[in-house]
């Protein structure tokens, strides 16, 4: 399938918001060694957690690498599915493709430039055309159209919209310059508005400290509905993450949501700082081009990089006493949702976590494919799907 020439705004496609009715979630299985301790044997159990409980409420889709599918060819577990897929990593909300829906209810898929989080000089694993490859490699598989934005370097991560086109993203992950060095700020903002259907742009100043992705936002900040902002706030003047927590509720205090009223704001706790010890970074196998994971270096553990499924959310576990008071907080932000809370370490110690490993399918995009059997079984009635 050719990559489509023209633009999904000028198509009439949008972004839906990650609340809205989904027919499954995309995952990749982590593998290499630089990244993931004992070369991810730990991460795929915990990504298999991970995606079993998300299986609860809607299909799972597991690529994997072509050296470990042999391992997951034939195994059968209820509601997930197994499919080769050549990649570098194993964070799909950064390389798989990014869904946009019209009002009938097409799906079609942008596939973005992806450089590992800053190519040579900033990034942090080389080479990275596998994942770069990855967003085709699934809408071949999907049998789903996609937009190619060959010369524009985004990912997933990096922004979250609600459902009437008001876009969150980070200063500091987006005009970093090992991402589109050469367009301004203005022109960042005009392409994503292109790509997905976006009226308005809420720029924060920053995400959560020592993130490695340079602050996606998807690490502190989310809609939760129209104009509804939860976001991750730390209130301990010695945690290096309070001035960062304050600048961001600064900003979304001064935003205001297409109509010019204030934007909701719910906050969530931040857990104890948490880093990493001798033994999880004694496991890695280092490159030389590889980013350096040594004891000791605090972690970006977040409780907002959790993921919202149809009629529940799965959120990060820390085992320290704020898992309690975030799971209460988020209970209150979803109250038609069931909360599933998870010991996710495994995946913070490859530098992300819940969110950074998934991406929604939405409504519709299994009707293109082999799966259009289970398109909309597990959808909720009470999951709003997105017709802007």
């Amino acid at each position: 399938m050719k990559a489509l020439t023209t633009s999904p705004k000028k198509d009439g496609f949008f972004m839906p918001p990650e609340y809205a009715t989904h027919d499954g979630t995309l995952m990749l299985m982590p593998f290499r060694g630089d990244v993931w301790r004992n070369h991810g044997k730990e991460a795929r159990e915990v990504f298999l957690t991970i995606a079993k409980a998300i299986s609860e409420f809607e299909p799972v889709f597991i690529g994997v690498h072509p050296t470990l599918f042999s391992q997951y060819q034939t195994v059968k577990i209820p509601n997930i599915t197994f499919f080769e897929c050549p990649s570098d990593d194993a964070w799909a909300r950064d390389v798989a493709p990014t869904f946009v829906v019209n009002a009938k209810g097409d799906v079609r898929a942008i596939d973005w430039a992806f450089n590992a989080y800053g190519g040579l000089t900033h990034g942090l694993y080389s080479p990275w055309d596998a994942d770069d490859k990855v967003a085709e490699i699934m809408c071949e598989h999907f049998r789903i159209e996609r937009y190619r934005m060959h010369d524009f370097v985004m990912e997933g991560g990096a922004f979250h919209m609600d459902e009437n086109g008001l876009l969150l993203v980070t200063e500091y992950n987006l005009l970093h310059p090992g991402r589109n060095p050469n367009l301004s700020k203005e022109q960042i903002e005009q392409k994503l508005c292109v790509a997905l259907g976006a009226k308005k742009v809420i720029w924060l100043p920053r995400g959560i400290y020592n993130d490695e992705t340079r602050e996606h936002v998807d690490n502190v900040a989310t809609f939760i509905g129209p104009g509804h902002v939860l976001l991750a706030y730390a209130t301990d003047v010695r945690d290096a993450q309070q001035p960062l927590s304050e600048r961001t509720m600064t900003a979304l205090k001064a935003a205001t949501d297409l109509e010019g009223n204030p934007l909701k704001i719910t906050t969530v706790t931040m857990p104890k700082a948490i880093h990493r010890t001798y033994f999880e970074s004694a496991a890695l196998s280092p490159t030389d081009v590889s980013k350096k994971r040594p004891m000791n270096e605090r972690l970006a553990a977040s409780y907002l990089n959790l993921y919202l499924v149809n009629g529940g959310v799965i959120v990060p576990k820390f085992n320290q006493k704020f898992d309690e008071i975030a799971l209460q907080q988020i209970q209150a932000a979803f109250p038609d949702r069931k909360v599933v809370m998870l010991d996710t370490k495994e995946v913070l110690l490859g530098g992300g976590n819940i969110h950074c490993i998934t991406q929604q399918l939405p409504q519709g995009a299994l009707t293109y494919g082999p799966y259009a059997a289970q398109s909309r079984r597990h959808s909720n009635g009470d999951v709003k799907k997105s017709t802007r």
